[in-house]
């Protein structure tokens, strides 16, 4: 009689040797010894080395999700080959938790691909999660129901944000259905940390259908929007999940930037203000030290709002918030350097041109040819990464601001 103490033991010892290969970079090794781990289990259940594939995805798709590489791909593996003897029938429990976490699995993989190979992902990745909530129907399993239908929107909302015209419209709301599907089950009350979540998601959904057009911003997805992440506020806490509050306070900001192009007057002003506060609330948790990468992206935030309030500010005001702006996207420089992120320098470099240009043409600047030249040479840099072949309207913009600030300086090139 096979002993289950020793074989438990013996698959512990299993897990660790592939946990060392995922570290050594050895995904595919790592599968292997996973794989041979849930198999051991065969003789004590049949069903065991699906369970045991079932809990050990988890392995390769958290290391992947952190280091990148086939890891995932290889969860995905182990997922389809435990579901090879279960049924929604026979095993219905089972077979849905595989499921759920196969759509997950699924959704993470296409986050690195483009075009139809992605698409192809995400549509599995949302009939894995429609065949779990078969079984988790909302009357018998409503936490389970509302786990599933929450992941189901976010792989419609990144699945969305890939298709274009009414196809992509009509997939931004089934994603926002889902969500607020989601928050009636998960209450503020009953599950806040959850419906908070929820709210996050719902919100960045409405934000990607208002800009879903590419010509002009819809207000209303954007107002409910802000709606969403300043309702989520109210649950999430700085001293108890401080990540999670700086996350809302970034999107909460990036929301309220777009919902200015929609305002006018004294309202567009006030909106940006809130952004650039919102942010500001974001750097006290993303600090450098911490969060290097979340501070400069908040910064960049930080410098677009700016730039956009000296559009439509005047006087000192606008002198004020351009000399903020080239701060905020000077200091994002220094984490997002030319060697490691080189597309994100040289889009801060176009960025820092345009808000010298812009400083140039302030009616209270003393030196404007100094901008000019600082502006000159920004533009400079972004094109030595901007190439008219692969990257075309990156570099056609930048070559038409090039070409302003020649004819400002009066050189000919």
């Amino acid at each position: 009689m096979v002993d289950a103490t020793e074989t438990e033991i013996a698959a512990q010892s299993k897990e660790l040797r592939a946990r060392n290969a995922l570290l050594r970079g050895k995904a595919e090794q790592a599968f292997t010894i996973l794989s041979a781990a849930a198999d051991s289990f065969a003789s004590l259940d049949p069903l065991a080395p699906s369970e045991k594939r079932n809990a050990y995805f988890s392995i390769l798709y958290h290391h992947g999700r952190r280091y990148g590489g086939p890891a995932i791909s290889y969860a995905i593996e182990l997922l389809q080959t435990a579901l090879s003897p279960l049924s929604r029938k026979t095993t219905p429990q089972l077979w849905a938790d595989t499921k759920g976490n196969l759509g997950i699995s699924l959704t993470h993989a296409s986050l690195v691909l483009e075009g139809q190979n992605g698409q192809d992902l995400l549509k599995d990745a949302a009939n894995a999660f429609r065949e779990a909530l078969s079984v988790y129907v909302q009357s018998d399993f409503p936490l389970e129901w509302a786990r599933h239908q929450n992941n189901l929107g976010l792989s419609l909302k990144e699945r969305a944000a890939r298709t274009k015209g009414r196809a992509g419209f009509v997939l931004f709301e089934k994603a926002i259905a889902s969500f607020k599907a989601v928050i009636l089950v998960f209450t503020k009350t009953t599950h806040p940390k959850d419906w908070a979540s929820a709210q996050n998601n719902l919100g960045l959904t409405l934000k990607s259908k208002a800009l879903q057009s590419g010509v002009s911003v819809d207000k209303q997805p954007l107002e409910e929007a802000v709606q969403a992440y300043r309702q989520a506020l109210e649950v999430e806490n700085k001293s108890q999940r401080p990540i999670e509050w700086a996350l809302l306070q970034n999107n909460l900001g990036n929301a309220l930037c777009y919902l200015a192009e929609c305002a006018i007057g004294k309202e567009k002003i006030s909106f940006l203000e809130q952004s650039v506060s919102s942010f500001e609330e974001a750097l006290i948790i993303r600090t450098k030290h911490n969060y290097p990468v979340d501070w400069a992206t908040t910064q960049i935030n930080i410098g677009n709002s700016l730039g956009d309030l000296a559009k439509y500010s005047s006087g000192s005001s606008r002198a004020r918030y351009l000399k903020k702006a080239i701060t905020a996207y000077s200091i994002a420089l220094t984490v997002y350097s030319k060697r490691d992120h080189l597309i994100r320098w040289a889009l801060i470099k176009e960025n820092l041109a345009i808000i010298e240009h812009a400083s140039a043409l302030h009616s209270d600047t003393v030196n404007p040819g100094s901008h000019l030249e600082a502006a000159l040479a920004y533009v400079d840099e972004a094109l030595t990464v901007f190439d008219p072949v692969h990257m075309a309207p990156n570099h056609a913009k930048a070559s038409g601001l090039r070409a302003q600030l020649l004819n400002a300086l009066g050189t000919n090139d």
